[in-house]
């Protein structure tokens, strides 16, 4: 079936705009689409019409589909029938005659105002875009900045709390020695008076039994020679039961034990009062040269109810000068450390089902430092807890066995009061030594200078 078909109608029929322009870009034919967009203008020039101008446009694709013969797009402004500027992709192509001659050129014209302010529209918004995409880059910055300043400040603000912490540890615990050292010193000195005394009078009684001895000796003599003579038999009867009644001869015998273990426990009694004191002695304001073989002799003597069931003593103290100090604090250093030392002891022992450990300290003299070492042959420090030893409240014993604050409160007395350092060295199941480095300082050096003269 054929359909005859007017290829006017056709042209007429597209929604897309059809202008033919002669060789003088004169209009020569407009589409229904375009007559109703700009107006009927057949004869008139093409530039004059679409884009009111006065000669051809720069840029024209009918001009040059004219000078190279091929299809071109570009897209152009044009003024419609109302005079509104609206945008077009215009398709231009030449127009051949029979002999392949360029007699016409048409534009077949698109209105693409709407896709052109919305790319407009895109282009402004992606311009917004980016301008917000940099104030928020410049915010975040801000933001970041001030993370950093808060979390620097988190920073300083946690150490001032430690920092406070610490100080307020060291001074409960300063408090706690002064007060536990004036009350060791009030008992120490109650204590020393009557020891005193009944020492003296023990001495006394001993010197008296020597005296009582040699009268008894006598009366012993005499005895003798009055059961020898005649008409006194009952009376060395009768004095010979009261001897035996009194065990005269257990009495001799047993009595000088006796003084001596009454003056022995004396005297310990007066050596532990003497080591009291000695610890407890309130420390100065200022550093005060101090004897510390002294020091620590007086700590062991103290603590040996902490060790003397699990641990024997060995103790070198070398010929040390007096050390610049607060003699208090680092009595309470010695007596951590020996007290930790017996407990690590306790532990292995206990484990092991041994005998004894063995408690070392030992001091020296070097290159104007005074070392102490105080070392056990205790269960030893496991490796994955040696960074935490020094810190607060940091311990491995039951809860109620231990605060944590022995090892960091020594660390600070010899290290921020005193310049000092406190180090160790461990093996597990064969013990730890603590050693303590202090500087001798310059006023015990003058005072050892002035002892020496």
């Amino acid at each position: 079936m054929t359909i005859p078909i007017d290829y006017s109608q056709v042209l007429n029929s597209s929604p897309d705009g059809i202008t033919i322009q002669d060789r003088e870009f004169n209009i020569i034919y407009q589409n229904r689409a375009m007559r109703q967009l700009f107006g009927c203008h057949v004869g008139a020039k093409c530039y004059r019409i679409y884009e009111r101008r006065d000669q051809v446009c720069e840029g024209c694709g009918v001009e040059k589909a004219f000078g190279t013969g091929q299809f071109n797009t570009l897209i152009r402004t044009a003024f419609d029938a109302e005079g509104k500027t609206s945008y077009w992709e215009n398709a231009c192509f030449p127009i051949l005659d029979s002999e392949g001659n360029i007699v016409a050129g048409a534009e077949v014209c698109r209105n693409i105002s709407d896709r052109v302010t919305l790319e407009a529209e895109v282009k402004d918004r992606n311009i917004e875009l980016g301008q917000l995409a940099v104030e928020l880059k410049r915010r975040m910055a801000d933001i970041e900045s001030e993370l950093h300043a808060r979390e620097a400040a988190e920073r300083e603000l946690r150490q001032e709390m430690e920092e406070r912490q610490r100080v307020e540890l060291e001074l409960r615990q300063a408090q706690k020695l002064q007060a536990v050292g004036q009350l060791a010193a009030g008992i120490a000195h109650e204590i020393n008076t009557p020891v005193q005394y009944v020492g003296d009078n023990i001495r006394f009684l001993a010197d008296s039994f020597g005296s009582l001895r040699e009268l008894l000796a006598k009366y012993q003599q005499s005895l003798a020679a009055l059961v020898a003579a005649s008409g006194h038999d009952s009376l060395a009867r009768e004095l010979r039961q009261a001897e035996e009644t009194a065990d005269i001869e257990f009495v001799k015998e047993s009595a000088p034990l006796a003084f001596d273990g009454a003056l022995e426990g004396i005297s310990r009694i007066s050596r532990l009062v003497g080591a009291m004191k000695e610890f407890a002695h309130p420390d100065r304001r200022d550093k005060s040269a101090a004897d510390l073989n002294r020091a620590l002799n007086a700590t062991l003597t103290l603590a040996a109810n902490e060790y003397k069931y699990v641990a024997e003593v060995e103790t070198d103290l070398a010929e040390i000068p007096p050390v610049m100090c607060h003699l208090g604090e680092l009595n309470q250093v010695f007596l951590n450390l020996i007290v930790n030392a017996a407990h690590a002891i306790a532990d292995a022992v206990g484990s092991s089902g041994g005998g004894k450990g063995c408690i070392r300290v030992r001091t020296a003299h070097e290159d104007g430092r005074v070392r102490i070492e105080i070392a056990d042959t205790g269960c030893g420090i496991p490796e994955g807890i040696r960074e935490r030893v020094f810190d607060p409240f940091f311990t491995t014993k039951p809860v109620g066995q231990g605060s944590g604050q022995g090892l960091a409160i020594a660390r600070s007395i010899v290290v921020d009061k005193h310049g000092g350092t406190l180090t160790f060295e461990s093996e597990v199941d064969r013990g730890t030594k603590f050693t303590i480095l202090l500087p001798v300082g310059q006023g015990a050096i003058v005072a050892l200078e002035d002892s020496a003269m």
